[in-house]
């Protein structure tokens, strides 16, 4: 059981946490959109889920539990079967002789502690968690499901081929793949590799950045396996020759999960890409993208400006949308109206009119932009500026009482004036308009239950020296060992390394002026900007990613 709304108000009210006019404006805005209370307070920053995971446990006289940093072995996760895990919300997570340990999103459920008391015939003791607590701890169930993925891949191969059942839509080939998007979304993998090479098809997955192979299946299995993501994505089936792009959904622990389909053709054959875009792995507010003291604080001050242009800069994969998205969630409320334009439209938005580009039907970033602001928009999502054209209508919407967010293809934030001149926007307009540039990358976080200190190669510490000009002599780094928690990889999860730069009237003015790069850069530094490099310093001081990572990024 989870808590109620009237759980939620009387934890927080009740504890002058959040003021009750703020609580309003909240729960309006969860009824409208569909959401729970807690997660819309927790995506627009009102709360940090770990502090209420500590008012909470406080407030129901237990003490409180953070998973994410908690060794489960799984002899006692399975203690409580994961259907009866999910119905109830709770989880064992420690045995101690006829003791269990019980993590709760709701501790007042005495239906669920009885349950766990007969189930294991021993005295509960009950701990609070939150929900990011209880969907993480959900998906340490699936080791059950990892160790078990080889035989179950094996049994539908043989069944493909003792039958000779090889259509799209037989059985053990629609098992198959069930199974590699189970493991997928279970493994957190943002990408599905599916290949031929040399005769062999090999299954990778793109895992907090980087591929690994987890699969290979015989080339019996291929033509089928494609032909059902076909299907599946609606694209042509008898089409071979000319690349595809589609979409479908399935389930996962309850949730939908979204996947976007490219297939291309090859000298080998048809290669199969699929981004897994789901909500479970997403952060869910800028404090859990890694944005955090004065950079975090302007962000949030320039989103409760009118008008104006917000850019997200960074290379492909750095998280870009991830912000975009974020930033939108913090906006939403039912008195503003929200249009985007996206290639593609990663994840669907409640009360957002969200634009597909298509170039068959003739929308472009252009065209859709400019119908857009016809609809009498208050903020406008630009999924990113490619060409000159949305740059002008970019600029123009912003200027004339829109706030408008989009994204760039630079390597900083200084980058983005760069980019925008040459897209022919002159420097009295940038100066106007601009009100920040956010520049990101994402690097891997140490695996909280592994964590410890090490001391970095001599050459890494040489390669930071050298290409930033700073000692790390002196400091205390920290890496993930590797235990079956994350898999031996020392690693779990990703997290943002950012710079904001604002645009003051100081630098508003270098701008107007046609002033070096550099030397608006010098200005922001002077303002108090702080650089990837030094906020990924900041993070390794922190524990929060490594030195190795951070060089890697940069």
């Amino acid at each position: 059981m989870i808590l109620s709304n009237d759980d939620i108000k009387q934890i927080l009210i009740g504890q002058g946490i959040v003021p009750e006019e703020e609580m309003r404006l909240a729960e309006e805005t969860a009824g409208t959109l569909g959401k729970n209370l807690l997660d819309v307070l927790i995506e627009k920053g009102i709360i940090a889920e770990k502090y209420f995971g500590e008012v909470a446990g406080w407030y129901f006289k237990v003490p409180y539990i953070d998973l994410k940093r908690t060794q489960i072995p799984l002899e006692i996760l399975n203690l409580v079967p994961q259907e009866i895990a999910e119905e109830y919300h709770i989880i064992v997570f420690k045995k101690e002789d006829k003791k269990v340990f019980l993590a709760m999103e709701n501790p007042k459920d005495l239906e669920a502690i009885e349950l766990v008391r007969k189930k294991t015939r021993s005295e509960v003791t009950s701990y609070f968690m939150t929900r990011g607590s209880f969907n993480y701890a959900l998906g340490l169930y699936f080791q059950n499901f990892e160790k078990q993925l080889p035989s179950l891949i094996e049994k539908s191969i043989a069944a493909v081929k003792a039958t000779g059942e090889q259509g799209a839509k037989e059985a053990p080939v629609v098992k198959i793949l069930d199974l590699i998007l189970t493991y997928a979304a279970a493994k957190g993998a943002s990408d599905i590799h599916i290949d031929k090479f040399l005769g062999e098809i090999i299954v990778r997955l793109r895992i907090e950045g980087a591929l690994f192979d987890v699969l290979k299946l015989p080339p019996k299995i291929y033509d089928p396996l494609l032909a059902r993501i076909k299907i599946l994505a609606n694209l042509k089936i008898d089409e071979h020759y000319q690349p595809q792009d589609g979409r479908f959904t399935f389930s996962f622990q309850k949730e939908k999960v979204s996947v976007r389909v490219s297939i291309l053709p090859t000298e080998e054959g048809e290669s199969i890409e699929t981004r897994v875009l789901s909500e479970l792995g997403r952060p869910k507010n800028l404090e859990e993208t890694g944005l955090s003291g004065r950079q975090l604080e302007i962000v949030q001050e320039e989103l409760k400006k009118s008008f104006g242009l917000i850019l997200v800069v960074g290379p492909t994969g750095s998280g870009k949308t991830t912000t975009l998205y974020n930033m939108i969630n913090v906006l939403n409320n039912p008195r503003v109206s929200i249009e985007t334009i996206e290639d593609p439209i990663e994840y669907t938005i409640p009360r957002l009119n969200q634009i597909q580009v298509n170039p068959k039907t003739g929308i472009d970033f252009a065209v859709g932009l400019r119908s857009i602001l016809r609809h009498d928009p208050n903020i406008v999502m630009v999924g990113e500026i490619r060409d000159e054209e949305t740059a002008e209508i970019v600029i123009h919407a912003a200027l004339t009482g829109q706030l408008v967010l989009s994204t760039l293809h630079t390597q900083d934030a200084i980058g983005s004036l760069t980019r925008l001149l040459d897209l022919k926007i002159r420097p009295f307009l940038l100066s106007s308009t601009l009100n920040a540039a956010i520049a990101q990358r994402l690097v891997r976080r140490p695996c909280l239950v592994c964590i410890g200190s090490y001391q970095p190669s001599p050459l890494v510490l040489e390669a930071a020296e050298k290409e930033f000009g700073v000692s790390l002599g002196g400091r205390q780094f920290f890496h993930g060992t590797g235990c079956p928690q994350c898999g031996g990889s020392g690693f779990q999860g990703r997290i943002g390394i950012f710079e904001v730069l604002k645009f003051s009237d100081a630098i508003r003015q270098m701008i107007f002026r046609g002033e070096a790069d550099q030397k608006i850069l010098t200005q922001a530094k002077k303002e108090g900007m702080t650089t990837l490099f030094e906020d990924g310093l900041e993070k390794v001081d922190a524990g929060l990613t490594t030195i190795e990572e951070v060089l890697r990024v940069l």
